[in-house]
C-alpha cells in the first residue's frame, strides 16, 4: 500500500465510524465510559462543594471577634491576612489627642471622620475610627461627648492610609490617616491598623459619630489542594469519554483500511 493511501486512510470513513460506534461491544464500553464520567463528575462536584464549604467556614471564623492583643503588636505592621479581621478591645478614650479627618463623605454628605486613640491596659494606644459627624460639629464638642469611662469596642481592622503623606495638616486635623504622622501626635506606642468601630459599650447615643459602613471579614482564598482535587475529577470524567472516542476511532480506521484493501485486492 502506498504512503499516500496510508495517510488518506488515517481518517476512517463516516460509515465505518458509525458502524463501529454502534457495535454491541462499543455501545457497552460507551455506557461504561459514560458511567465512569458521571461518577467522576459527581466526585468533582462534591469536592468543589467541599472546597466552598471550607472557604465559607474560614470566612465565618474570621467574623468571630478576637482580642486585639492576640493578633497585633505595638509598632508592628498590620499583616495583610488580618485586614478586615473583627476585633475586641477594652480601654479608655484619650479625647485630648482626638484627630478630625476631613473632608470625608457619608451618603454624599461632606463631613468629618473622628479618629480617637484608645489606651489599652499595656499602655499602647489603638486608633479607633469612631464614625462620621457633620461639619457643624466642633472639635471641642466632639471631645466633650467622648465617653470618659472604660469602653468595650468591637470593630474591623483596616490599614492606615498612605495617600497625602506629604500634606501639612492643622493641629488636630488630618487630611489622611497616616501612621507616621499620627504616631508623632500621640504619646503612647501606636498599634498597627485602625479599628473601624461597629459596636461600643456603653452603647452609642444620639449625637455620637455615625459608624462608618464596613464589611468585616478577611480575604479568604480557596483551599488550593481541595480545588485541585475537584479539577482532577473533572479531568478524569473528560478523559473517560475521550478515551472511548479514541478507541472507536482507531477501530474504525482499521475497518476502513480492511474495506479499502478488499476493494483493491
Amino acid at each position: 500500500m502506498s504512503r499516500s493511501r496510508r495517510i488518506k486512510q488515517a481518517r476512517p470513513t463516516t460509515r465505518a465510524l458509525i458502524a463501529t460506534a454502534l457495535s454491541r461491544r462499543w455501545v457497552a464500553l460507551g455506557l461504561v465510559a459514560i458511567l465512569a464520567a458521571v461518577v467522576c463528575a459527581l466526585m468533582g462536584r462534591w469536592q468543589w462543594e467541599r472546597t466552598q464549604d471550607l472557604a465559607a467556614a474560614e470566612r465565618s471564623a474570621s467574623l468571630v471577634p478576637e482580642r486585639i492583643e492576640e493578633i497585633t503588636t505595638a509598632m508592628a505592621d498590620l499583616p495583610n491576612d488580618q485586614v478586615g479581621r473583627r476585633v475586641i478591645l477594652s480601654g479608655r478614650y484619650l479625647p485630648e489627642y482626638q484627630q478630625l479627618v476631613q473632608p470625608r463623605l457619608l451618603d454624599d454628605q461632606v463631613g468629618i471622620w473622628v479618629l480617637t486613640p484608645v489606651e489599652l491596659s499595656d499602655g499602647s494606644v489603638q486608633a479607633v475610627l469612631r464614625g462620621w459627624v457633620g461639619p457643624e460639629f466642633s472639635a471641642q464638642r466632639i471631645a466633650q461627648d467622648t465617653p470618659a469611662s472604660q469602653v468595650r469596642i468591637v470593630g474591623a481592622l483596616q490599614p492606615y492610609e498612605r495617600f497625602y503623606a506629604d500634606a501639612v495638616p492643622r493641629p488636630g486635623v488630618l487630611v489622611a490617616m497616616n501612621a507616621d504622622l499620627i504616631a508623632q501626635r500621640w504619646p503612647n506606642p501606636l498599634r498597627p491598623g485602625i479599628v473601624i468601630l461597629q459596636e461600643q459599650q456603653p452603647s452609642l447615643e444620639v449625637g455620637d459619630p455615625v459608624p462608618i459602613p464596613v464589611t468585616p471579614g478577611v480575604q479568604v482564598s480557596l483551599p488550593l489542594q481541595n480545588a485541585f482535587y475537584a479539577l482532577q475529577w473533572f479531568i478524569f470524567a473528560a478523559f473517560a469519554v475521550a478515551l472511548w472516542g479514541v478507541w472507536v476511532w482507531r477501530e474504525a480506521v482499521e475497518r476502513s483500511t480492511e474495506a479499502d484493501a478488499s476493494v483493491h485486492a
